[in-house]
């Protein structure tokens, strides 16, 4: 979501007119990149079952459609699941919902684990342009530069988050190697998100990014292959360090790094 002050047609205003001009609201995949822009990045809904939750979002709209429904603990089991799938996001959350008029709670987390297409479609009166969630991700990749995009498709098995030295491990043969540029490419985007710790930046796919991405990749079989060669690597690189003064730091990055196995994610 981007403020901008609004200076009519003349693009050459200078400071005094932009500082007294009225503000205007954009929202936007990217950055509008004009002067005085103020960016403000929208998370997802938190997965907590707090006020303004993602939990409290699918619960509101599930009664809309079922005046008579209580959740029960199995349900709120349900719901942390669907919307942890979801990455919390409110359009996705509301597809998910709709699903709740033919389908329990429990049903659509059990779908949702193997394919975003268990959401329903866009509802009649939506502002999306896209008929499902599904879609509306692919237009957002189609969109991307074909350097960028063949870079994403390749990030797929990272599903713990990834930095950028990983990404250049696993970076597409045949393709420019400036992995940087087309990493904050791919995060000016939104389809990437980059997370500030101590000075480092980690990147993440959200999971309903990163499934399309697997689901799309025209090699899977060698993306999991530079995957693997990466990971192999990682670990010979750190063994050394787990008998001496750096241990601690070494088990920290390895418990960072493969949290997760992406082999439930291989075809």
């Amino acid at each position: 979501m981007s403020r901008t002050p609004y200076t009519g047609a003349d693009s050459s205003a200078g400071p005094e007119t932009i500082s007294a001009a009225p503000r205007s609201l954009a929202t936007s995949r990217r950055a509008l990149g004009v002067v005085g822009e103020e960016v403000v990045a929208l998370a997802p809904l938190p997965l907590d079952s707090g006020s303004g939750s993602a939990v409290e979002l699918l619960f509101d709209r599930v009664r809309a459609s079922r005046l008579d429904w209580t959740p029960t603990e199995a349900d709120s089991v349900a719901a942390q699941e669907i919307c942890a799938a979801l990455d919390g996001l409110p359009l996705a959350i509301e597809l998910a919902a709709a699903r709740a008029r033919a389908f329990g709670l429990a049903d659509i987390a059990a779908h949702l684990h193997q394919r975003l297409d268990a959401l329903s479609s866009t509802p009649r009166g939506s502002v999306s342009p896209h008929d499902s969630l599904e879609a509306a991700i692919a237009w957002s990749v189609d969109q991307l530069p074909g350097e960028d995009r063949a870079l994403l498709l390749r990030l797929w098995p990272f599903d713990s988050g990834f930095t950028w030295e990983a990404a250049a491990a696993v970076h597409p043969p045949g393709v420019d190697g400036a992995v940087l540029a087309k990493l904050a490419s791919l995060v000016d985007r939104s389809v990437l998100t980059a997370e500030m710790s101590s000075g480092h930046v980690r990147y993440r796919l959200l999971e309903t990014i990163r499934r399309h991405c697997r689901a799309t990749d025209p090699d899977p079989a060698g993306t999991a292959a530079a995957h693997a060669e990466w990971a192999r690597a990682f670990v010979a690189g750190r063994v050394p360090l787990l008998d001496g003064p750096r241990l601690g730091g070494a088990v920290h990055e390895l418990a960072a790094e493969l949290a997760k196995s992406p082999g439930r994610d291989r075809p």
